[in-house]
């Protein structure tokens, strides 16, 4: 990665099945893994275990931001009335004007008080490819900014809580119908 003055601030590496990418930076550490996905404790482990090779090269003094995001695509059959069908946090259009809707984009910011955390949700949908789903984007990124020592043990304490956060969003945001979809 290379800034605009053709200065390296940092290395993007990705595993050797395609699985995982990693983004070190002189100002930070992002690991993404990419479908087929896992579970969290081999995801989490793995961001451990690069995490302790980052530290003992990059030599970070502080922490000071903590995230995880989750981008769901979740394909809608199609067709279908109401997107409450699928997901209870939705746009509504006012009922004296006509109810289709070609495309939206809507984000919301939710804190979480107890976890001293905030969470971004986006939703948005995609052009349909056919006429059999329409894709609808999820998006969840959940952030709680405060000051760390690159060894501690309260990074992956507060991870649990985000991971945590991020389930009470995705799971209290979707109808049964929707989870089906996940089966």
């Amino acid at each position: 990665m290379v800034k605009s003055a053709g200065i390296v601030d940092g290395y993007l590496y990705t595993s050797v099945d395609g699985k995982y990418i990693v983004q070190a930076r002189l100002d930070g550490f992002t690991l993404s893994r990419l479908q087929p996905y896992d579970n969290w404790e081999s995801f989490r482990d793995e961001g451990k275990r690069l995490w302790e090779h980052y530290i003992a090269i990059a030599m970070p003094n502080l922490v000071s931001r903590l995230a995880l995001r989750y981008i769901n695509r979740l394909e809608l059959p199609m067709p279908f009335k109401d997107f409450k069908e699928y997901i209870l946090t939705t746009p509504e259009i006012a009922p004296a004007l006509p109810q289709g809707l070609k495309t939206f984009f809507m984000r919301l910011e939710v804190p979480h008080d107890e976890y001293q955390a905030i969470a971004i949700v986006t939703e948005t949908i995609e052009p349909p490819p056919n006429d059999q789903f329409l894709p609808l984007i999820f998006d969840i990124d959940v952030i709680h900014e405060a000051q760390f020592s690159p060894g501690s043990t309260e990074i992956w304490q507060t991870f649990e809580q985000l991971r945590n956060f991020k389930n009470e969003i995705f799971f209290n945001s979707l109808t049964d119908k929707a989870k089906e979809l996940f089966k």
